[in-house]
Formats: C-alpha cells, structure tokens, sequence
C-alpha cells in the first residue's frame, strides 16, 4: 500500500463521487464509506456497480 497523498482529513467537501468500474485494489470500499457519513456526496456509477455500493450506502444517493 501507498500512502495516500492527501490526508482524508485535509480533503475539501465531496459532491460526487464518480466510480467507474469496481477493481478493488485501486477503490478503497472504506474511504466511499467515510466520504458518505462526512459529505453525503451524489454516487454516480454504472450499471451493477450499484448492487456491490448499495450493500455499504443507502440508496437515495445512488445514480446508475
């Protein structure tokens, strides 16, 4: 694992998040997660990407 080059704390306020396809060794399901309880950003995924996001976020959020 790489350091991250900002700390999550030093981010500024997330809109969106845009996933593109779920390869889990580069979108880290926990950092989604924490962006979700600190910022309720809009999620903006393709199709079935939705299935695996809705199991860790409620859906009102979510557009495939």
């Amino acid at each position: 694992m790489v350091k991250p080059g900002i700390n999550f704390t030093d981010l500024p306020k997330i809109d969106i998040i845009l996933i593109s396809h779920n390869h889990y060794d580069h979108l880290d399901i926990r950092t989604i997660k924490d962006l979700w309880v600190r910022d309720k950003p809009k999620i903006i995924t393709p199709l079935m990407n939705d299935v695996i996001i809705n199991n860790i976020l409620p859906m009102q959020k979510l557009l495939p």
